[in-house]
């Protein structure tokens, strides 16, 4: 009568043994590699689509100033950077990280319109170009 009986024994064996357990942690740590590079990279995007909306927005702050001041302003776009110089010579500008600009001039009049009426814009390696003199907010490829 030494049967070993699991019930009656003092020593409780619930639980999971190392194997099941490193088993499990692989099969997450395969997940999470999978999924990762995703996670990031819809971060990303929309880091980027957040700079287009701001490129969109400044522009238009610097025409609706244009308009109040009764001043031309000269818009520089050039790699990730924009530089906007009114006609009395005070400067502002703009780094951009997700964003790159192909070298171009933008003119803002006095009566707040720009010229020309689109930006060429480099997204992850796709050229999109926006609309900056029109209060719609879509873009066109």
């Amino acid at each position: 009568m030494d049967t070993l009986n699991r019930a009656n024994s003092p020593l409780k064996l619930d639980g999971f043994t190392l194997i099941e357990l490193l088993v499990v942690l692989s099969i997450v740590g395969i997940l999470l590699s999978l999924v990762g590079p995703l996670a990031i990279d819809s971060v990303e995007k929309a880091n980027a689509r957040t700079e287009v909306q701001t490129v969109r927005n400044w522009i238009k702050y610097l025409g609706n100033r244009a308009y109040m001041t009764d001043q031309a302003f000269s818009v520089n776009l050039d790699g990730n950077t924009i530089v906007a110089t009114s006609s009395s010579g005070q400067k502002f500008s703009r780094n951009f990280a997700y964003l790159f600009f192909v070298p171009q001039r933008l003119a803002i009049h006095q009566n707040g319109l720009v010229s020309p009426k689109d930006v060429a814009i480099s997204l992850a390696g796709r050229e999109i170009k926006i609309q900056v003199n029109t209060w719609d907010d879509s873009d066109e490829e």
